[in-house]
């Protein structure tokens, strides 16, 4: 029996990762993703994460700034390489698949971006799809892959400048200690 594959709501590139699996679904960085239509956020990381969660990422959370435990917890939570020093006009985005093969026997692969909007970790996804139902199963099963790998975090040195709000930030994390720190104008 001959198995298909497609992809739906976008473009890969080349992965840039191993693949790791959560919850029914596979997930890879990947090289030159594009959403189809417009991105849409959905799934923020503060939608699964009560009062319980790794010690280092609540602190954060409560600021709105967990996008930097995400960039932080990547490397290890996704099997992958970042840039560990940089200046860029936003702290994460990133480029992925999710996979998982249907119950008709077909590998479907959805491309996605995990991204932050001013310091929240969202995922983005096109507005053409998936449907709402497979974006949530998608995108707890990435979170809980991330939360899984608990405080296991990546040294990195980033400053963010918002072209739109002309703000700077220096986000960092050494030896799992993580910061941000607004820079004056």
């Amino acid at each position: 029996m001959t198995r298909t594959t497609s992809t739906r709501f976008g473009k890969l590139g080349r992965r840039l990762g191993t693949p790791v699996y959560s919850d029914g679904w596979w997930f890879c960085v990947c090289a030159d993703v594009e959403i189809e239509g417009t991105p849409q956020a959905s799934e923020p990381l503060a939608e699964y994460v009560g009062n319980t969660g790794p010690a280092a990422l609540l602190p954060l959370l409560q600021r709105g700034r967990e996008a930097c435990w995400v960039r932080a917890g990547l490397p290890v939570g996704l099997q992958c390489i970042l840039e560990s020093s940089y200046t860029a006009d936003t702290l994460i985005r990133i480029g992925l698949f999710a996979a998982r093969v249907e119950p008709s026997g077909a590998d479907v692969t959805y491309p996605f971006l995990c991204a932050d909007e001013r310091g929240r970790a969202v995922l983005l996804f096109s507005n053409r799809g998936p449907d709402p139902a497979t974006r949530r199963q998608f995108g707890r099963a990435f979170w809980m892959r991330l939360l899984n790998a608990g405080d296991c975090l990546t040294d990195f040195d980033a400053l963010v400048v918002d072209p739109v709000a002309g703000e700077r930030c220096r986000y960092s994390c050494h030896g799992g200690d993580l910061s941000y720190e607004p820079e004056a104008r």
